[in-house]
């Protein structure tokens, strides 16, 4: 009985120990997907809502802090002008978090965007987008295939498209490397802090 007891005692403290070094490791990496999943679907509704050319749609997928009252009236306008002026298909290629802070995430994405009508055919690397379209809009890249930096905001209870960080910029990266990003031992998830590597690839230099 005595050596049942001391060999349980062993797994109990083991278990202990496995779950003090990886259980936070774990809970990281299961909230960082857990997020993924749901800024992707935000997005992918944000691109449907350009696609369809619908306001009220796209607005929904929107944060309230994107911008001011003044500023969102000025970006609804802009959009109407793009919905009554271009055909547009948008296709979300990849997304991955690299940043994971409280109410704000940050994700690298890769967006394909096409004529509408053109939707079926794959871009052709780093192509401008044709004449017709508004390259100053902010609802379209100057090319084809782009990658950027987005940013969420998590508001009562669900991520919101919040604002593109820096320019999107041309790529030939189809889909992301599966070495971007992953946790490292410094995350705090349990305090809604968690840090991801800055690590530079091929698809993002």
């Amino acid at each position: 009985m005595k050596v049942v007891q001391l060999i349980l005692g062993l797994v109990g403290i083991a278990l202990i120990v496995f779950f003090s070094l990886f259980g936070q490791k774990l809970m990281a990496a299961d909230k960082v997907q857990r997020v993924e999943e749901e800024c992707r679907a935000v997005l992918e509704q944000n691109f449907g809502a350009v696609v369809n050319e619908n306001w009220e749609q796209l607005q929904a997928t929107l944060s309230k802090a994107v911008g001011t009252p003044e500023q969102v009236a000025e970006f609804k306008e802009e959009a109407e002008k793009v919905f009554e002026s271009t055909d547009v298909y948008l296709r979300l290629v990849d997304l991955k978090i690299i940043d994971l802070r409280g109410s704000m995430a940050e994700a690298m994405v890769i967006q394909m965007t096409l004529p509408k009508d053109e939707a079926d055919r794959e871009p052709v690397r780093h192509a401008r987008l044709g004449v017709n379209f508004k390259h100053h809009s902010a609802l379209l890249p100057e090319f084809e295939m782009v990658k950027y930096r987005q940013r969420f905001r998590y508001e009562n209870g669900k991520w919101k498209v919040h604002i593109i960080v820096g320019r999107p910029i041309p790529t030939d990266q189809k889909e992301l490397p599966e070495s971007l990003p992953r946790p490292t031992e410094k995350d705090d998830c349990p305090n809604g802090n968690c840090q991801w590597p800055r690590v530079k690839t091929a698809a993002f230099r």
